[in-house]
């Protein structure tokens, strides 16, 4: 699968071969996603989105945002740049 997290800034992740992604819904519910996931658009929150490609896992904070999967595909549209590490947006 394709992982794109984009900002009004610019691209902050473009990842191929990625095997899943977990990421939290606005109503706090966590989400993970697979090959071949149904089609989807929904809103995320801000917390620490997740992703494993080969057997190395990844951790990608983001703000809020708007979640798109279709095609194997994953895209995660996000208000602004990264929390830092306090959990104050920068």
């Amino acid at each position: 699968m394709r992982l794109l997290i984009t900002s009004p800034e610019g691209v902050l992740v473009d990842v191929d071969g990625v095997d899943w992604v977990n990421i939290h819904l606005v109503d706090g519910a966590p989400i993970s996603i697979y090959h071949n996931h149904a089609p989807l658009v929904a809103l995320h929150a801000q917390c620490v989105l997740k992703y494993r490609v080969a057997d190395e896992v990844f951790e990608q904070p983001v703000t809020q945002g708007v979640l798109s999967i279709a095609n194997n595909t994953i895209k995660c549209m996000v208000e602004g740049n990264p929390p830092d590490s306090t959990g104050k947006i920068k």
